[in-house]
């Protein structure tokens, strides 16, 4: 599946790697709440003496509907650099699409209509500013048929998990409590919906499916079925899922706020928004390469490396460099210690000029020229403890 038209030409992405692990770890509690640790586990590959690019970083599209035509979670897969093991974010299938002008305001789980999902794949694109190798929504049976490998797992839910059949009838999926599941159970939460319930009531039972996947991936059956999806980026979902369950998984949940009936959402639907800085600081740090250049084609690029252990702050230096204009393409939480000065270390000496605006939105700063150059970016932006104590500044 390609992007959307105005969003098909591809960027191509490259990342400086030092051979480390890159981890980022957000706390769950942002509205409807996100955890993740995020970890680039691949190695580098030298194209020239001083440019250094990490491979492909390919993502998928994997939705849930129910008995009822319902799509009822959403997952943006990215592949881990070895091709094992990866990144699940959970996407609300409820968050606000894109729209232009003129257009009706219409969430992502609408874009599924008479069970042709093709519409909402574009929409996910285009919110998440990727290009998915392949999508698809299925029903409850392929999705716990996927989950399968990963076998038996303990699962912990804070309340029953209820859904409203089609013949109306209320049954109850799965009791509060920690128990040990099976895949169907997984699959049955994942679809369960009452009548009425919004989304956010869902949140944190699909973020304990999140964990409990991850708890049984990477074991023995599911590395073989891992092995049995071959090589390459996979053609399929289910390819794509096998290969993601083989190795070491990540999760993420991406924060949402409800949008309240008015100009936004003239219809008061059950419609959410997300944080643009939360979205490209998560595809920016697990799939850089499925990343699509935005509208702006000339923007100068822009690289983020944290050493304050601090994924918050990493949100908040993305989204100050948006707003000055430039397409961040990658984002890595970094070994410590932080410089005392937010660092500019510079490609493209024409970016000089945006330096000024630079260091007026994120505090004091000096600059350099880089020593070892990331193909593709023209500004590495290394955070400093100026910028955290700029940052307090502000919100205080």
């Amino acid at each position: 599946m390609t992007a959307i038209p105005a969003r098909a030409r591809q960027r191509m992405i490259v990342a400086l790697c030092c051979g480390l692990a890159a981890a980022i770890a957000l706390p769950a509690g942002l509205v409807i709440g996100m955890n993740a640790v995020l970890n680039e586990r691949g190695g580098v590959r030298v194209v020239e003496p001083t440019t250094l690019r990490i491979p492909a970083t390919p993502a998928a599209l994997l939705g849930a509907r129910n008995a009822s035509g319902e799509v009822t979670a959403l997952w943006a897969l990215a592949l881990a650099t070895d091709g094992l093991g990866g990144t699940i974010v959970s996407v609300p299938a409820k968050a606000a699409s894109l729209v232009g002008a003129g257009e009706s305001p219409r969430r992502l789980a609408d874009g599924d209509v008479a069970g042709e999902p093709a519409a909402l794949v574009d929409d996910a694109e285009a919110l998440l500013g990727v290009s998915f190798a392949v999508a698809a929504v299925v029903d409850r049976d392929a999705l716990a048929a996927m989950l399968e490998p990963i076998g038996a797992v303990e699962i912990v839910l804070d309340s029953d998990v209820r859904r409203t059949d089609p013949d109306g009838a209320l049954a109850i999926v799965a009791k509060a409590g920690r128990r040990t599941v099976d895949a169907g159970v997984l699959a049955d939460v994942l679809t369960a919906r009452e009548l009425d319930q919004p989304e956010s009531a869902r949140a944190n039972h699909q973020r304990s499916v999140l964990a409990a996947v991850a708890s049984g991936a990477g074991n023995a059956a599911a590395r073989g079925a891992a092995d049995a999806a071959g090589s390459g980026v996979p053609t399929t979902v289910e390819g794509f899922v096998a290969r993601l369950l083989g190795g070491t998984v990540q999760t993420w949940q991406l924060s949402a706020t409800a949008v309240p009936q008015g100009d936004a959402n003239p219809d008061g639907l059950d419609m959410y928004a997300l944080d643009p800085a939360e979205v490209l600081l998560v595809m920016a740090s697990v799939a850089p390469s499925s990343l699509v250049g935005g509208a702006d084609e000339s923007a100068p690029t822009a690289q983020v490396d944290s050493p304050l252990n601090d994924p918050l702050a990493s949100r908040e230096a993305v989204r100050r460099l948006v707003e000055l204009g430039f397409a961040v393409v990658l984002v890595r939480e970094v070994p410590g210690p932080a410089p005392s000065l937010t660092r500019l270390e510079l490609a493209d000496p024409a970016v000089v000029s945006r330096l000024e605006d630079v260091a007026a939105r994120m505090g004091d700063a000096e600059t350099a020229s880089a020593v070892e150059r990331t193909d593709g970016v023209d500004v590495r932006v290394v955070l400093g403890e100026s910028f955290a104590a700029f940052v307090a500044a502000a919100r205080s």
